[in-house]
């Protein structure tokens, strides 16, 4: 049968020997996981991961986004094989930290959504018709299921690279820049990782204005990289 599961960290990480029992196995598809959650969570599928899109407070634009530069790269029959071979023997069931409750939105039902899309099942555990609720109040919210992978470039994208004019670059050696920022904090961009020292950066896991910055200071683009370790 072609069937996965979703749930939340609170949920599988305390009751793992029950997941287990049944056969199930949590794959981690978020850019980070509870401290509390200790090794409990064995596997990740980070390709799911919503790099790039975090930060993204308005959920239309976040949908939108993780949906073009998430999913629109991906195959969803194809991840499904990845994701059973990886649970195998177990059922592979999909980690995210929101509950199923009434007014959250969590990426692991987009991506329910997607698998819906190309025929996968996919059921919340403990929750049998919560996808399919939730699926139906976002079809209510008059957003689109995108059909094609665009090049979707945010407003706060645009303003970042605006902001970069205020940013001062101090050097360059072995690939490594250090840049002094409007408010006079000292960061370092990795040009070689993709990646920017900046509470911004590593929170969102998108350009900020140093990487901007160091990019019109060197005159070539920076690859933020989809997978943080």
């Amino acid at each position: 049968m072609r069937k996965l599961y979703t749930s939340y960290y609170s949920l599988y990480c305390f009751k793992t020997g029950y997941f287990k029992s049944k056969r199930l196995l949590g794959v981690r598809i978020t850019v980070g996981k509870p401290a509390w959650c200790g090794d409990k969570v064995e596997e990740e599928y980070l390709a799911l991961a919503p790099y790039g899109v975090l930060g993204e407070e308005d959920w239309s634009k976040y949908r939108e986004l993780y949906f073009s530069r998430v999913l629109g790269k991906l195959n969803p029959r194809k991840v499904f094989e990845d994701l059973r071979r990886l649970a195998d023997p177990y059922i592979p069931v999909l980690l995210c930290y929101e509950p199923p409750k009434e007014g959250y939105n969590c990426h692991r039902w987009l991506v329910a959504e997607w698998f819906k899309e190309a025929g996968i099942e996919v059921e919340e555990f403990g929750y049998p018709r919560w996808i399919d609720r939730w699926i139906a109040q976002q079809k209510n919210l008059n957003i689109s299921f995108p059909k094609e992978q665009t090049d979707l470039f945010s407003d706060m994208e645009k303003r970042v690279k605006a902001r970069a004019r205020y940013v001062k670059i101090l050097g360059c050696e072995n690939g490594v820049c250090r840049v002094k920022g409007s408010s006079g904090n000292i960061y370092e961009v990795d040009v070689g990782k993709g990646t920017c020292t900046c509470p911004f950066f590593q929170n969102r896991w998108i350009k900020c204005k140093h990487m901007y910055a160091v990019e019109e200071y060197l005159g070539k683009e920076i690859e933020v990289r989809k997978v943080a370790k």
